[in-house]
């Protein structure tokens, strides 16, 4: 019968991580609904990028970026600087064909990186993290100061989760990214 499918679970680790998939196939996403093909509308996405020096708040940045989908790119200056030490290792006499050619491409994206739809760069000196959002639509600016960040704890109510702090600025700051994208 055309359009027939019996669906199964698929890599089921656990309840909350099984993927259904039609039984008998190698597709390990879900299958679409039978129908016309081509007529569904184009889903835009986007990318980012974070660069420059991150502190507490960059940290906790990249733990929230499922909310919102895209491609991420992590160009933090910590990141950078070990892409830069394998790319050194790579260029050594120890390195092998297909090393060498893969410490060449990560220069070359190093030095020219991958064109991004909104950039979000993080300056942090002394426990303030100053932070820099750059997008099509413009620029907006955050400034994240760690060091008051105990004395605003205190005067959060008992019990209150402390990432509140940290994820009312992410949330300020992701309004912004999807403003200026």
């Amino acid at each position: 019968m055309t359009g027939y499918r019996i669906q199964g679970p698929f890599c089921e680790v656990a309840d909350n991580y099984r993927t259904d998939i039609d039984k008998g196939t190698l597709c390990r996403a879900r299958s679409p609904t039978p129908g016309i093909v081509g007529l569904k509308a184009h889903k835009v996405t986007y990318s980012y990028a974070v660069s420059g020096k991150t502190g507490a708040l960059g940290s906790v940045l990249f733990t929230e970026t499922d909310r919102l989908p895209g491609t991420w790119y992590d160009h933090t200056d910590a990141t950078t600087a070990i892409r830069k030490n394998e790319a050194k290792l790579g260029m050594s006499k120890y390195a092998d064909k297909e090393f060498r050619k893969s410490a060449k491409e990560t220069l070359q994206n190093i030095k020219t990186p991958q064109g991004v739809d909104v950039d979000i760069h993080f300056e942090t000196r002394n426990g303030v993290e100053n932070i820099t959002v750059r997008g099509r639509r413009g620029t907006r600016s955050f400034q994240f100061d760690f060091n008051g960040l105990e004395a605003r704890m205190k005067k959060l109510p008992q019990g209150t989760d402390v990432m509140k702090l940290f994820k009312e600025t992410i949330t300020e700051i992701f309004a912004a990214v999807i403003q200026l994208r």
